[in-house]
């Protein structure tokens, strides 16, 4: 993630969902790499969180001409989907905290 330009608070979770899911979870901040789809959002100053799948192997081949599909590591993509699944079942459950409660 880039933990950097990232809301601490959603951080936070991300951070206690990898623990609870026994997944790795990474900080590679990508300053410098480019800018990301976040970026009007922050200067709205809406909180955001940044994932992504630059590791500090792969950040070396960025834009270069190794990048390419064969760099592409499928099970840390698998990670990263079991990851994000219970990201935003922590993020529901936060969000509504009693979904039998009529809104």
């Amino acid at each position: 993630m880039w933990a950097s330009r990232s809301d601490k608070h959603a951080v936070s979770r991300l951070s206690g969902t990898a623990h609870a899911l026994n997944l790795p979870l990474a900080v590679v901040n990508v300053d410098g790499f480019g800018d990301s789809d976040e970026k009007p959002y922050i200067k709205r100053n809406v909180k955001t969180i940044t994932i992504h799948s630059v590791t500090l192997e792969t950040s070396r081949i960025l834009h270069t001409a190794r990048d390419a599909p064969t760099a592409i590591s499928f099970h840390d993509y698998y990670d990263t989907y079991h990851l994000l699944t219970g990201y935003l079942a922590v993020l529901d459950v936060e969000l509504d905290p009693d979904p039998a409660e009529p809104h």
